[in-house]
């Protein structure tokens, strides 16, 4: 059982990643193997539109070749995967965009006679860390067309994990943030950022009991 958390976070060490380590730890207790991939240490671009995986008889998978194409064999041969990304603009960062593009593309048919060319189910988990809190995310969602599409393509509803209104600088008083209020800031980073974490390590846990019941009912 592998796990592999993707990081589209420029921060190392920071919420973001720190959400995914969670979830990978949880992972690793119910004994998956976990790898953290972080993007921001890859040269690679967004889809190129050469719709060489969608010819007749291609095979399925991205055929531009960079830094994420072994990123993408990795994803495509796992139990589990989780996507972690700070939230730029209620959107996922570009490098996190540009990836799930080029892994979720190869297996979108434009066929009638099947819905994916994905041929097993694969859970798969979004992190997203914001600065907003959560009574103002109801009012501006998060944008995700990847998260939209995961159920008809992998054949399973992805787990979604936030951590909201988080701690951005390690010194408020050296930048601009008359907007926030530092108080609540530090109180939610002492009191609710230690239970986002476990939320996270949840996800890890939730998604490798569905790896494991989905490799149970292929070898049934």
């Amino acid at each position: 059982m592998k796990v592999i958390a993707v990081s589209g976070s420029p921060r190392k060490g920071r919420n973001t990643e720190q959400m995914l380590s969670s979830a990978l730890d949880g992972a690793a207790s119910r004994g998956a193997q976990t790898k953290l991939i972080r993007l921001y240490e890859l040269n690679f671009t967004g889809c190129k539109s050469c719709l060489v995986c969608k010819r007749i008889n291609a095979q399925r998978k991205c055929y531009v070749r960079d830094e994420l194409s072994p990123v993408l064999e990795e994803l495509t041969t796992s139990d589990a995967l989780i996507f972690g990304s700070p939230i730029y603009f209620m959107e996922l960062t570009g490098v996190l965009h540009s990836c799930p593009e080029r892994f979720y593309f190869p297996f979108v048919t434009y066929g009638t006679e099947r819905q994916t060319f994905f041929e097993r189910k694969l859970p798969i988990g979004f992190v997203y860390t914001m600065n907003v809190t959560k009574d103002w995310l109801r009012e501006m969602p998060i944008a995700n067309r990847f998260a939209e599409v995961t159920e008809t393509l992998f054949g399973v509803a992805p787990e979604i994990v936030c951590a909201y209104d988080t701690w951005q600088y390690p010194d408020y008083s050296k930048f601009e943030h008359g907007i926030f209020s530092v108080e609540q800031k530090k109180r939610h980073r002492d009191e609710e950022f230690p239970h986002e974490l476990e939320s996270a390590r949840q996800l890890g846990i939730t998604l490798v009991e569905k790896a494991a019941k989905f490799h149970d009912e292929r070898t049934v």
